[in-house]
């Protein structure tokens, strides 16, 4: 928060400058986007998997990691300026201890958007990879998702044809046709092992349908 740090003059770029107001500019894109990610955030919470705001959130988390490694290295190059003021009695205290609360929270911000950044693409990343799985669940059953309607019920079904459901929505379906199809006391990690090795290429449609049947 640029309250901390006013009344510290630093040299930035050649320019002496107060560091609220070298800041000013990181300060208010930061704001900004925070803005547009709560936005895209609340409409998320009725859209979970859309498409468009998906890929907004990320370019926004994008945008918000570089603005605030800008600000990270700003504070740094005026860091030991700030220690030698402060050594000198230049600076108060209080203002030394602001400076370094400024610079812990812009860390702790930074790390926070990057690991926001990481669940965003691992979730995709898992809805990507069930997707893949439930579908090829269906082709060695030769069936449909409209097959499994009953099983699964029609909010599930119309999620899954609308791209819009959570990879946990996704597993359960994975679950739920995999009970439906082999048996309730199927092992459902035993049926994903075994539609694995379609990706390796170790085994066909037919011989991974023959070894479902023996699960």
């Amino acid at each position: 928060m640029a309250e901390r740090i006013k009344g510290i003059t630093v040299e930035i770029g050649g320019d002496t400058v107060g560091l609220d107001k070298a800041l000013k500019g990181v300060n208010q894109t930061s704001r900004s986007l925070q803005s547009e990610l709560k936005d895209v955030q609340r409409l998320l919470k009725f859209d979970p998997n859309n498409a468009e705001l998906m890929a907004q959130k990320q370019n926004l988390l994008n945008d918000q990691i570089e603005n605030t490694n800008k600000k990270l290295k700003q504070l740094k190059e005026a860091e030991a300026q700030v220690q030698a003021q402060f050594e000198k009695g230049d600076i108060k205290e209080e203002q030394y201890r602001a400076f370094q609360r400024e610079l812990q929270d812009t860390q702790q911000f930074l790390r926070h958007t990057e690991n926001a950044l990481a669940d965003l693409k691992d979730e995709q990343d898992e809805v990507g990879n069930n997707t893949k799985q439930l579908n090829q669940l269906f082709q060695t059953q030769n069936k449909t998702l409209e097959d499994y309607a009953d099983v699964l019920g029609n909010r599930l079904v119309r999620s899954i044809q609308n791209g819009t459901a959570s990879s946990r929505d996704l597993q359960k379906a994975f679950r739920l046709v995999g009970k439906d199809a082999l048996g309730a006391s199927v092992d459902v990690d035993e049926i994903r092992q075994a539609l694995n090795k379609l990706d390796s290429g170790e085994a066909s449609i037919k011989e991974i349908r023959k070894e479902l049947q023996k699960l």
